[in-house]
């Protein structure tokens, strides 16, 4: 009849693995993120690789570089605001605390603008998901989404960046009957006109700036939000979400009454961007959106918006253009056109674009999916 040792009907726990320590069979090691189990009785060596023979992998651990695959990755705008992307200390604050996000795997800022810059750890499918920013004031334009997967290598460099919704101008000085919608955060009297021209929002695509004296009240375009593939120019951008047209009002439009109602500016995203709102006096044209080969239409006295940015509102009045792959266009007293998207240089399945549907800020979502 065999015996049974029962002693060693258990896995041993001996913690992280050691230099010329005497482990037996059963023996269980953590070595890095991973756990070992000893299959010969040995003593270890003066480093882990060459004592492998004797240990067989029970787990694969995970120290954050997996993250992509775990649960995916969200970049935002770190806080930033205007034409300018965020500053260094912001984004170091905003994901210096996760693992992923280290000196090994991302350089969070470039030059004079926010460039997050990811390095693929594992090579694999990658989905990307991003959302261009709403352009600034009242009824801004939404940003566009864009999706698909693509096939990306280790040690492959992602440049992002993250638009940012466009500013909102201050309240015309011939009116001070103040709005009463929800959305009401930047239009208060503004007797020194300081606040009449918006910047445009930082990003891929910038949101042309809101034109207009200092008797108007004009708002500028939505950033377009991009990433680009291992060379940080506009060619290597292999998706775009596209910002929203920034909106317009003036005078009378302030008042609660339907008489006059305010120009929004027109949705970003899609392979066009939106058309922008008309109002009841002022251009005999609206502004266009974006394309796939250019900026959008030109209304009348307005700027036409070009690739990655949209076009500054006119010098008589209206809202900046959404950036994007080509930027919204603008035209006189009225909202401005929204930006483009771009999902070239993703896998042709499973990639779109939709127009509109984000409010507020971009944002970027990165995950490994096989």
């Amino acid at each position: 009849m065999a015996t049974v040792n029962l002693g060693r009907l258990r896995l041993i726990w001996r913690g992280e693995w050691a230099t010329s320590t005497a482990y037996v069979l059963d023996d269980v090691v953590r070595q890095g993120v991973s756990t070992y189990i000893c299959t010969n009785a040995h003593t270890s060596t003066s480093s882990f690789p060459n004592d492998i023979a004797n240990w067989d992998l029970m787990a694969i651990g995970s120290d954050g570089v997996d993250e992509l695959a775990d649960i995916g990755v969200w970049l935002d705008n770190a806080g930033g605001e205007g034409p300018a992307g965020p500053s260094s200390n912001a984004l170091n604050e905003r994901y210096g605390s996760l693992t992923i996000f280290n000196s090994s795997n991302l350089n969070m800022r470039t030059s004079a603008a926010g460039v997050q810059i990811i390095t693929i750890p594992t090579t694999g499918e990658y989905f990307i998901k991003c959302a261009g920013a709403q352009g600034g004031g009242y009824q801004g334009g939404n940003g566009g989404i864009a999706w698909g997967t693509v096939d990306l290598t280790a040690g492959d460099v992602l440049y992002c960046r993250v638009g940012q919704r466009g500013l909102g101008g201050g309240q015309s000085t011939t009116s001070t009957t103040p709005l009463t919608e929800p959305d009401t955060t930047n239009l208060v009297n503004d007797t020194t006109g300081e606040n009449n021209v918006g910047g445009g929002g930082y990003g891929d695509g910038r949101g042309g700036n809101g034109g207009g004296t200092a008797t108007g009240n004009t708002d500028s375009g939505g950033g377009g939000t991009a990433v680009r593939l291992n060379t940080d120019g506009v060619g290597n951008r292999i998706i775009v979400a596209g910002g929203g047209g920034g909106g317009y009002l003036e005078g009378t439009r302030f008042a609660t009454g339907t008489t006059s109602p305010p120009a929004g500016g027109g949705d970003g995203g899609g392979y066009y961007g939106g058309m922008a709102m008309k109002v009841s006096e002022g251009s005999g044209a609206r502004a266009g959106g974006g394309s796939q080969t250019a900026g959008g239409h030109t209304g009348s006295g307005g700027n036409t918006g070009t690739q990655t940015q949209g076009g500054n509102g006119p010098a008589n009045d209206g809202g900046g253009g959404g950036g994007g792959y080509w930027g919204g266009s603008t035209a006189t007293n009225t909202g401005a056109g929204g930006g483009s998207g771009y999902v070239g240089g993703m896998k042709s399945t499973n990639r779109g674009m939709s127009m509109g549907g984000n409010a507020g800020d971009g944002w970027i979502y990165i995950r490994r999916v096989g």
